[in-house]
């Protein structure tokens, strides 16, 4: 049996051997390469005519035998007229083609601003003092809504708090919507009109509901509470608010 240094020494000359075999095969290949190169001067003349209509058709007793009627046209229709032409009808388009350039370069401007303007971070109409006239009409609807917490029901409260979110809402929406200025400023006005009319509401209504509430009171101490009569109550506190409505 052969040892470990019989085996290690064997590896290191096949390796050695390996080696020596793939430089002489690239080295025959590269030799290889440089030595098939062969000029053909029938075929570049060939290529000459059909592509300049340049040079001459070689050998000429081959195409006056087998090709006499392509003899005769070829250097006629060369690609040379063709693409001259084609030159002539490109030039043209460079009148057009700038034209097309200045527009798109006009409209690509026209873009950038537009992106520019339709940013959130450009918002520049809320800064412009519509941005505090509608956080102090929902701040006084909060505190409407609060006020209305104390004479009003659970029902009611909860729908003007909805209708307070859904003005905030739309206000955080519009704020962060990919909007120009001019579209953001008609939204904003509207949703202030909005606020103010609700408010103007609500105020009414609170003052609806502390007029009965007071107009209870006032019942409850002049008479014993069973002979109280709730919807004449509720009569006269809609009239006494009809008529204070009405002076305002």
């Amino acid at each position: 049996m052969m040892n470990y240094n019989s085996i290690n020494k064997l590896c290191i000359w096949l390796s050695r051997a390996a080696v020596v075999i793939f430089l002489l095969s690239v080295t025959s290949i590269v030799s290889a390469v440089e030595d098939t190169y062969n000029h053909d001067e029938s075929f570049m003349q060939q290529f000459l005519v059909s592509e300049t209509g340049a040079g001459h058709l070689t050998p000429n007793l081959y195409y006056k035998t087998l090709h006499r009627s392509y003899q005769k046209q070829a250097y006629t229709y060369s690609k040379a007229p063709a693409r001259l032409l084609y030159m002539y009808d490109l030039k043209k388009e460079i009148e057009y083609s700038d034209t097309i350039d200045s527009v798109f370069k006009r409209r690509a401007k026209l873009a950038a601003i537009d992106m520019a303007e339709r940013d959130p971070l450009a918002d520049f109409v809320w800064y412009q003092g519509v941005g505090n006239n509608i956080s102090a009409a929902l701040g006084v609807m909060k505190s409407n809504i609060q006020r209305l917490s104390s004479y009003g029901t659970e029902s009611e409260f909860t729908e003007w708090q909805n209708q307070y979110n859904l003005l905030q809402g739309s206000v955080n929406c519009i704020r962060q919507a990919y909007l120009p200025n001019s579209e953001r400023q008609r939204e904003y006005t509207r949703i202030f009109a909005k606020a103010q009319q609700l408010n103007s509401d609500l105020a009414a209504r609170i003052d609806f509901l502390y007029a009965y509430r007071k107009m209870r009171e006032a019942e409850a101490k002049a008479r014993p509470a069973e002979h109280i009569d709730h919807a004449v109550i509720a009569a006269r506190v809609l009239l006494k608010w009809q008529d204070r409505w009405k002076k305002n």
